[in-house]
């Protein structure tokens, strides 16, 4: 019986070595898994802290150039609203001068009326003119002639 009883003894000490080698590579398996998985998780960690502070510089980059659009964009619309501005102003002169063009032209038409009635009671002038010299030519003709039957006859008596 003793000597079953230090078989048995043997055996359990043996099945207890046995399940404490086999709980202690389990233990180190254990642990190793658990070293790998905070090794996994510390490198998703600065992959994560990595990916933010890309992420906060894209951040400002992108407000950078936000600002620099919103700039641009003013600028142009201030741009696009001088050049109709000065579009307006153009036509406006444009219209000013055709505007002057045409009374220019009137006045004009009406100077060359003007000066074909003009020229027309200037020959109509010329023409009396040259009536009354012809009269007048005539008369100091009939005016010397009566001069001169007055001299002879003043020369007769």
């Amino acid at each position: 019986l003793e000597a079953e009883k230090k078989k048995l003894l043997e055996s359990n000490r043996k099945v207890a070595t046995e399940e404490h080698k086999a709980r202690q590579e389990l233990t180190e398996q254990f642990n190793g898994v658990i070293i790998d998985v905070r090794n996994q998780m510390e490198k998703q960690e600065e992959e994560r802290l990595k990916g933010m502070e890309e992420n906060e510089g894209l951040r400002i980059k992108f407000r950078e150039l936000l600002a620099q659009y919103e700039t641009s964009e003013r600028s142009q619309q201030e741009e696009l609203k001088e050049k109709i501005l000065e579009e307006q102003m153009s036509l406006m002169k444009l219209q000013e001068t055709e505007e002057h063009r045409l009374a220019l032209m009137e006045q004009n038409h009406v100077l060359k009326e003007t000066e074909k009635l003009l020229k027309a009671q200037l020959k109509e002038y010329a023409e009396k003119f040259g009536t009354f010299k012809d009269t007048f030519a005539k008369s100091h003709e009939a005016f010397e002639s009566m001069k001169k039957q007055n001299a002879e006859l003043k020369r007769r008596d």
